[in-house]
């Protein structure tokens, strides 16, 4: 039996500025985001533009399986398979009746976190990167192109104006980050000096 043992795990690489021990010069240094996992089962993000949904779930079958999507998702995926079989695990985990998975089901499709993955294969579904992920940040990004990409095949316009709306806005989110640690501190008056220089 593999016992899951807490890691850190790398999400990010940053480059941001800082001081060269030798010299004092601002140079380029890289820096990961870290986050303590308990185990590949147990992580997964949620992000804040999930905010909306939560707000108007009136049940808790919707939070139960949002919760169970993000546990169950694959590192750097974004697909799930929801069969009558998948279902019944559900139901046991949580002490659903099937009633109330297939309605969660039903509200999380509304809110495009649930995507049919397409029209032959009805029990799987793409959850949506935006708001559930699993893996690389990177990855995500790439994977939220992807799913507006299906979104645009599937010829949903409300529903590609709405997740547009939601990359973009988190895109703008990142490019502010992103800034904030490329800034170049040379500018600063007090980092323009010379050198230091051993005696």
């Amino acid at each position: 039996m593999i016992t899951q043992q807490p890691y850190l795990k790398k999400v990010r690489e940053r480059i941001k500025p800082g001081l060269d021990d030798t010299t004092g010069e601002v140079i380029a240094t890289k820096k990961d985001d870290l986050v303590l996992v308990p185990g590949p089962i147990n992580y997964y993000m949620v992000f804040t533009q999930i905010e909306h949904i939560i707000k108007k779930a009136t049940d808790m079958p919707v939070m139960k399986l949002i919760y169970w999507l993000g546990k169950t998702l694959k590192d750097g995926e974004h697909l799930i398979c929801l069969n009558l079989t998948i279902k019944k695990q559900i139901m046991a985990a949580f002490n659903m009746s099937l009633a109330g998975v297939e309605r969660g089901i039903t509200e999380l499709k509304k809110d495009f976190l649930l995507f049919p993955y397409s029209k032959d294969r009805t029990a799987m579904y793409r959850v949506n990167p935006t708001f559930i992920w699993k893996g690389k940040l990177d990855d995500r990004h790439h994977a939220m192109k992807s799913f507006l990409e299906e979104v645009r095949i599937s010829k949903l316009p409300d529903a590609e104006k709405n997740i547009l709306k939601m990359q973009e806005m988190y895109e703008k989110a990142i490019a502010i980050e992103e800034a904030v640690y490329k800034y170049d501190f040379r500018k600063i008056p007090a980092a323009q000096h010379e050198p230091y220089k051993a005696a």
